[in-house]
Parts: structure tokens; sequence; C-alpha cells
């Protein structure tokens, strides 16, 4: 992993930083989200391509930050199961931990069948605790007291956002998971990087034209339903087979 940081640290500091309150501007918590899966190596010849058309976020002079996530669901995997079988709308509820700023956000994700993604998400605090659960009753069918943790993932992501402030790029890597019952035990995959482009509305750009003139086509995969198949050593469903072979075939290529 130490690797991983130096190798990434060194396309990153020829890049021109933007704060985040400069990023109030393109929060884009209702988007359409774009996702790419890769080998790190190419990851990184890629941040050296884009480093004139972007700027880096930069938060209490880090970079990057070591992301936490808990994901919730209820006891028949309700969510899981909308996600894998391509059912609209569907819902990610998690809890994040941003290491950079050393805050916690309960976060709700819809996905519409326009292929449209909205974020809400309240701190996370005991005082909190009241609004949360009205905040997952008003934009969900579930209720708190029906949830429960699933899955632990971590990794460290960089934040892109192009000059004219209409997209943002994250670049995911070091990613590990871990079982909600046993974090002592995980599940690493230090050669897979995860690449988004989050854009108002879907739109051509020199990032994505990058991408495609490099090779890369969208792709399905979700951090959520690859961890959830593999932590909990799932049946892959025939649905979903593609996108994990193609995680596990860059892991281990």
């Amino acid at each position: 992993m130490a690797m991983n940081n130096e190798i990434v640290h060194l396309e990153l500091q020829r890049y021109d930083a933007i704060s985040l309150e400069e990023m109030d501007a393109v929060k884009l918590m209702n988007r359409t989200d774009t996702k790419y899966l890769m080998r790190l190596e190419a990851a990184t010849q890629l941040l050296r391509q884009l480093r004139n058309e972007c700027r880096m976020l930069v938060v209490e002079g880090e970079c990057w930050g070591r992301y936490r996530s808990q994901y919730y669901d209820t006891s028949d995997l309700q969510m899981f199961y909308s996600h894998i079988t391509g059912r609209y709308p569907r819902f990610k509820v998690r809890e994040r931990h941003y290491s950079q700023n050393d805050l916690s956000f309960f976060e709700i994700k819809r996905k519409s069948n326009g292929g449209r993604t909205s974020k809400k998400r309240l701190p996370a605090c005991p005082e909190n605790q009241t609004s949360i659960e009205a905040l997952l009753y008003s934009l969900t069918p579930f209720d708190f007291a029906s949830l429960k943790c699933v899955l632990i993932s971590h990794f460290n992501r960089v934040t892109l956002v192009n000059k004219a402030k209409t997209e943002r790029i994250t670049l995911d890597f070091n990613l590990s998971f871990n079982s909600a019952a046993c974090e002592q035990h995980t599940l690493s995959f230090p050669q897979i990087a995860v690449l988004e482009v989050k854009q108002n509305r879907r739109c051509e750009s020199f990032v994505s034209g990058l991408l495609h003139q490099s090779g890369f086509r969208p792709t399905g995969m979700s951090k959520y339903c690859v961890g959830m198949f593999l932590v909990n050593r799932m049946e892959t469903y025939k649905r979903y087979k593609p996108n994990l072979h193609e995680f596990l075939k860059l892991q281990y290529a």
C-alpha cells in the first residue's frame, strides 16, 4: 500500500490545488455517474494526462483521504439484490468516515431508472439520530430499525475537478473489504483502481474522451456489490457475474 501511495503522490505533485470551500460549486448531489475499472498503473498514467485539465482537491494539506464506509441493508439484503438485479429505484445506505477532516456522515443514495444519482447526508453523531431516522424514512422504503451493517470497505480517494468546474473525477485505490461480523479478516485489492466521472448531466468532456481513446469503457461494477460477493462468499448472480469477473481478472492479471 505504501508503494501505491508513493506512485500516486508523484503524479499529483504537479497538479494545481482546489480547496474544499471552492469545491462547494461542484457538489453534484444530483448527478450522473460514469464508472471505469482499471489497473492502478493505468490510473496513474491517466493522472499524468489530466494534470493540465484538472485541479486536485486538497484538504488539511493532504491530496487524498482514506475513506471507511459501513453499508447497511435489511436482513434479507433488499438493497443488495436490487442492485445486482437492476431494479429501480434502488438505494445505498451507509455511514462514511473521511480521514482528511475526520468527519463522518450518514449518507443515502438513490438511483433512478433515468440513470441519475441523488445523495442526501447528515453528520453521523448521536444528537442527529432522530433526524437521520426521519431522513431515511422520508427518502427510502426502509426504517432504521430494520437495517444492520453488512459490509465495511476502505479505500484511498483522490478527487479532481475540471477547470470549468462542470465535473468531478474521483479515483479510488487501495481497496479492501471486511465482513461486518469480523473486521479483522480483510480482503485487499491493491492492483485495482476505480475512476468515476460525475456530472450534472451526461455530456462529452476531455476526461471521458481521453478514457474512450485509451480503450476504457464504462462498467456497472459497484464496490458495495463486489465486496458483498467476496467477503460473504455469496454465490455469484448470473447478471452480475461479468462485473465480478472483470474485477478479479484485473487484480490477478
